[in-house]
């Protein structure tokens, strides 16, 4: 399996111009966004910290080769003072960590060990930050899974994730924001190109802070799926982008909004006959709470009362049949 991997540092697989996940999550707000980002003159404290989990997780050799928590006579200092400078240039080139940050680090890195997943996907073959360029709709594209583990003519693929709440519904807020479920719709299509069929994907959530609390999470596979319509639009408006050199952003015409129901005083509104409370719905209909929060994702009309989810038992109809 190795062989169909791309061996290459981190750095050169960022520098590579192929259109990784996070560009093309980018590219779904506007191109703009892609081509107008600017990278951090410093390198920000939290995503040292990130890769310095993600080393001490798959790659242990790494981590205690490049990372270190700085000492207590500059932990604290500034990188702009005198005393912080002069130390620095008298040291190897490392990530150099606060003495808390790197001590946190740690214990994410051993719960996320001691999770039973972990057990599972390092048994046999296994593949680790190996990188995967292919196409998607004539556009370069690349991918580069946190561990690719073989089970006979397939694989699992596990993604580790620091969090600030690992639990279920913290989580699935999560996996909506950043888009959790377009990056594994990306790296499916990437491995699928290269000729391997995957089975789990798997998000390995640990928290940043004490207890350190994991979960392992798979996404449901309708939901990854209507993915991919989204990433065709964004990768046409990034072709259509490249052709004329204008980089969108937001439209440029003057847009009337309406003030979210909760920010406005209780006005009383009614709610007719059509609308129900989730509870309501579930009693009604017979479904899950989750059923019905997967219907909403997929276009079941609902809105705000109150401060109260509402459904729409016209649109229930539909989605019940």
């Amino acid at each position: 399996m190795q062989d169909k991997f791309v061996t290459m540092s981190n750095d050169e697989y960022h520098a590579h111009h192929a259109l990784g996940s996070s560009d093309v999550r980018r590219l779904m707000i506007s191109p703009l966004h892609f081509e107008g980002r600017e990278e951090p003159t410093v390198r920000p404290s939290y995503f040292t910290f990130g890769s310095a989990v993600h080393a001490g997780y798959l790659e242990p050799d790494k981590f205690e080769n490049e990372y270190r928590p700085k000492p207590l006579e500059v932990d604290g200092k500034g990188p702009r003072t005198n005393h912080y400078k002069e130390w620095i240039a008298s040291q190897s080139e490392v990530e150099w960590m606060s003495a808390e940050d790197y001590d946190k680090a740690l214990k994410v890195v051993e719960a996320s060990l001691e999770h039973p997943i972990s057990g599972e996907m390092f048994k046999g073959e296994v593949t680790v930050e190996g990188s995967v360029f292919f196409k998607l709709n004539d556009v370069p594209c690349k991918a580069r899974p946190d561990l690719v583990s073989a089970l006979g003519r397939g694989v699992d693929v596990l993604d580790l994730k620091t969090t600030t709440d690992a639990s279920p519904s913290g989580f699935r807020k999560t996996v909506g924001n950043l888009g959790y479920h377009i990056q594994e719709w990306f790296y499916r299509k990437a491995l699928n190109s290269i000729g391997l069929e995957v089975g789990r994907f798997i998000f390995l959530a640990v928290e940043k802070t004490a207890p350190y609390a994991t979960a392992s999470y798979t996404l449901n596979q309708e939901d990854v799926e209507m993915a991919g319509e989204k990433v065709n639009e964004a990768l046409s408006k990034y072709k259509r982008a490249k052709e004329t050199d204008v980089w969108e952003g937001y439209p440029r015409e003057t847009t009337e909004l309406t003030v979210p129901n909760w920010a406005l005083p209780d006005r009383g509104e009614l709610v007719n006959g059509n609308w129900m409370t989730v509870k309501e719905a579930q009693s009604t209909f017979g479904v899950t709470r989750t059923t019905l929060y997967n219907w909403m994702a997929r276009g079941l009309e609902s809105k705000r009362f109150g401060g109260k989810r509402m459904i729409s038992a016209r649109s229930m109809s539909t989605f019940s049949r």
